[in-house]
């Protein structure tokens, strides 16, 4: 019998509240975690890479803009593009504020569920490599 599993997604949404508590905005997160692997570990790499060089030249234009534009891209691949425009308006533009506080959801609730779709995906292929192995035998 030919088994098909359904696609691992991600449906979850972030709540962004004022200090008071009041809910400002609601995001709804719904990613198929394998169509999004590939470009979700290059916009990881290049934030972090982004966010080291950053560091190591502070204050310099160009560092804090590649910042800037990874923090962008990264939140267009998890929230859509209309979506991110709400939350960095939320945050006056001010990226580095909105990634400082939605960094948490993305670690505890985006990145172990792309990380985890990414090693059902190696053993997948590791299974049917061995498989089509086993069967030219």
């Amino acid at each position: 019998m030919y088994t098909i599993k359904k696609k691992n997604r991600i449906k979850t949404q972030l709540q962004i509240c004022y200090a008071s508590g009041e809910q400002a905005l609601l995001l709804d997160v719904d990613l198929d975690t394998y169509k999004i692997l590939p470009e979700f570990q290059k916009l990881k790499e290049r934030l972090g890479i982004s966010l080291l060089d950053a560091q190591k030249n502070p204050g310099e234009a160009d560092a804090e803009e590649a910042v800037g534009n990874a923090i962008i891209a990264l939140f267009n691949l998890v929230f859509g593009e209309e979506q991110t425009a709400d939350l960095l308006q939320f945050y006056n533009g001010n990226k580095s504020d909105a990634l400082a506080d939605v960094y948490v959801f993305l670690c505890e609730e985006i990145f172990p569920k792309v990380e985890n779709a990414q090693e059902q995906l190696k053993e997948e292929i590791i299974a049917f490599a061995n498989k089509m192995k086993n069967e030219s035998i």
